[in-house]
């Protein structure tokens, strides 16, 4: 019977030694409500499950919920974008800052510091808004840049324009992008979409003559579309970089360099290739970020690990 008992009694310190490790190097990961973010989410969990992290996700937010999920600690990290820290979460708007990839980091990794969130290394791709015509239309008016646009609506008042809810109202969205350009739509000319997915179909029926795009989003360039050149400089730079609470990091300082080994391979024509493969090719998330990081040599093709809800 002593036998048995003491057995017990080092099975469940067994267990709970278990339980404290994995609590310990446990991380729950945020990320928003996107492909793009589906990716660099799942691509962040492979990473960190390779280096023996355990990861809960909690995907599908807003850019509301998930700051508001780090600041009231969660989640412990997520990937952000700079021009949307600066500009939707700061209120911030100084042309200066928001047109100069470097200014703005440094100005949201202040910021946020002070928040007791630490900004590590961003990576060179920038997904910002965009402003997207059928090839054909911009052939035909020889539109290559917004300014091209605003002289064109002036004459043709029924241009439509369709767009999402939140780059109708947000600070750097399309009102304010209007008063900068000094034109207008028509009345009833601006469509409030459900999202900008949408617009792509829209735009290739004809039913669209402008759509909101983000720079990295593959449709551009399924669907023929050409991006106008944000010529007099309106819309932030939007580079991501992994956000991450201090007392974590401090917790596992290693976190830096292993989450710093990721940016550098992230530039445009890579984050389109990865959305690409997701929305038009139809792969899965994890899939591609599986593959991906293997062919980077960041994580060994052995790993077993379990799926991620896919993006759509």
């Amino acid at each position: 019977m002593k036998s048995i008992l003491m057995t017990g009694c080092l099975l469940l310190a067994f267990i709970q030694s278990s339980w404290l490790q994995a609590e310990e190097h446990r991380i729950v990961l945020g990320g928003k409500n996107f492909t793009e973010q589906f990716l660099l989410a799942r691509i962040t969990s492979l990473i960190l499950q390779e280096r023996g992290f355990v990861v809960e996700e909690e995907l599908n937010l807003s850019t509301i919920e998930i700051r508001q999920a780090i600041l009231d600690q969660k989640i412990d990290l997520y990937w952000e974008y700079t021009g949307t820290a600066y500009s939707a979460i700061h209120r911030l708007s100084d042309p200066e800052v928001i047109a100069d990839a470097e200014k703005l980091y440094t100005a949201v990794k202040g910021l946020d510091e002070e928040r007791g969130l630490i900004w590590l290394d961003k990576a060179s791709l920038n997904n910002t808004y965009s402003l997207v015509v059928p090839a054909k239309l911009a052939e035909t008016h020889r539109l290559a840049s917004i300014s091209d646009l605003g002289v064109l609506a002036q004459i043709d008042s029924s241009l439509t324009m369709g767009a999402d809810g939140v780059f109708i109202r947000r600070p750097d969205g399309l009102r304010q992008m209007l008063q900068h350009y000094g034109f207008s739509f028509g009345p009833g000319n601006i469509i409030e979409l459900q999202g900008n997915r949408p617009a792509y179909s829209l735009l290739q029926r004809g039913r669209l003559q402008v759509g909101m795009a983000f720079a990295t989003d593959p449709q551009i360039y399924a669907h023929d579309l050409v991006v106008l050149e944000d010529d007099l400089g309106f819309f932030p730079v939007y580079n991501p970089a992994p956000v991450i609470r201090r007392e974590v990091l401090e917790r596992h300082p290693e976190l830096e360099s292993l989450l710093n080994s990721l940016p550098g391979f992230l530039n445009d024509k890579e984050m389109i290739q990865l959305n690409y493969a997701v929305d038009i090719d139809n792969k899965s998330v994890d899939q591609v970020a599986r593959e991906w990081l293997i062919g980077k040599g960041l994580i060994s093709d052995t790993q077993s690990v379990s799926e991620m809800p896919e993006a759509g």
